[in-house]
């Protein structure tokens, strides 16, 4: 039998990350806006290891503005098994409680005063 996608084993997808907050230091000599490219099936899992981002501070994880990750909310973890498609643009940011005068800068932290996140989308 012959399984679905057994073709697109050389397929990749070129993605968008944006790093906010204290995880900007992450982005190393790229900076915070990050551009990968990845095999097709990618998750957001794969995103975090590759960056090497600390799972333990990372509160939201955005994908193209949709929030990919509500259990993070009521306690519960980052959802990594999230796939990402080609073309996707995606956030991540960490708590940040309290928040500083110089978060209200980013348009991000205007919505979202109490926490900085990770936006895959």
């Amino acid at each position: 039998m012959t399984m679905i996608g057994h073709n697109s084993g050389n397929a990749r997808i070129a993605i968008e990350i944006r790093l906010f907050n204290s995880l900007a230091q992450f982005g190393g000599r790229t900076g915070p806006v990050q551009q990968l490219e990845l095999g097709a099936g990618a998750t957001v899992g794969d995103v975090v290891r590759l960056i090497g981002l600390p799972l333990s501070e990372i509160f939201l994880v955005l994908r193209n503005g949709h929030d990919v990750s509500p259990g993070r909310y009521e306690g519960g973890n980052v959802n990594t098994e999230a796939f990402l498609d080609d073309g996707d643009v995606g956030f991540l940011s960490n708590d940040c409680n309290p928040c500083t005068s110089h978060l209200w800068r980013s348009p991000v932290n205007r919505l979202h005063t109490h926490s900085q996140h990770i936006l895959i989308g």
